[in-house]
């Protein structure tokens, strides 16, 4: 019975450090905000509840072997009202949702930073998965976090908003796709998930809730991440191929 007890009790302390949760932004990787534009950005933030093509799907699947969703904004607290209504109505379920006091967190960069460090030292036992966009500082906050807690980062997703260089410490999206197919190829999707963000995609007639007019819109090959060899890539080229069309008639 105690040998049992000990092997009981170590089993339980191995799947607790193997724990997996996920930080994400809200404004321009989950919701459609476009920040960079004041009137739009208000307006949506305010009254929209436009998630970007498949990301509920896609939390929908990361809940089947991660632990929790926490998301971290920029956005003020005022707007807790409608960040909450956007998260209904999307059925998204979180952990926690931390927003910014304009007077006492004036910096969104040091803020940002803070509030991470806080969710990592309330779960010493979990690793995370890093997801954001390119509008802002996301990219430069998570690779902060990650120099900081590098065993705590299993992988940093950007969204891909604007047309410019990442590290290559992150990887870069588009849609919902290019995460299933990462996570995929660090053995934490199945073929059946990855398709089940595939499909929709492949099947839309136009993909405006996916690239949103707003958003750089991929036109060759040379603009998405090199692949690494994967039994899925005839299905990456297919959704590649779609995209390519679709952003190369919409101007």
């Amino acid at each position: 019975m105690k040998l049992l007890l000990i092997i009981s009790f170590s089993f339980f302390i191995n799947l607790n450090s193997f724990a997996l949760s996920v930080i994400s932004d809200l404004d321009d990787t989950l919701k459609v905000t476009n920040v960079k534009n004041f009137l739009a950005a208000t307006r949506n933030a305010l009254f929209s509840k436009k998630a970007f093509g498949g990301v509920p799907s896609l939390l929908e699947e990361f809940s089947t072997y991660t632990t929790d969703l926490y998301i971290v904004t920029a956005s003020p607290k005022f707007l807790n009202s409608p960040v909450r209504k956007f998260l209904r109505h999307n059925k998204i379920d979180t952990k926690k949702v931390v927003l910014r006091n304009l007077i006492s967190e004036r910096n969104k960069k040091q803020y940002k930073i803070e509030s991470i460090k806080g969710i990592l030292e309330a779960t010493d036992n979990e690793t995370f998965i890093l997801i954001g966009d390119n509008t802002e500082l996301d990219a430069e906050i998570y690779l902060e976090i990650k120099r900081q807690y590098p065993a705590r980062i299993a992988q940093i997703y950007i969204r891909k908003i604007k047309d410019t260089k990442m590290s290559k410490e992150v990887i870069p999206f588009y849609t919902v796709f290019d995460i299933a197919l990462s996570e995929f190829i660090a053995g934490r999707m199945n073929e059946v998930q990855v398709y089940q963000m595939a499909n929709p995609i492949l099947e839309d007639s136009g993909l405006v809730d996916y690239l949103p007019y707003f958003a750089f819109c991929p036109k060759m090959e040379s603009d998405f991440r090199t692949q690494q060899f994967s039994p899925l890539n005839e299905l990456s080229l297919q959704v590649r191929t779609k995209i390519i069309s679709y952003c190369s008639a919409r101007f």
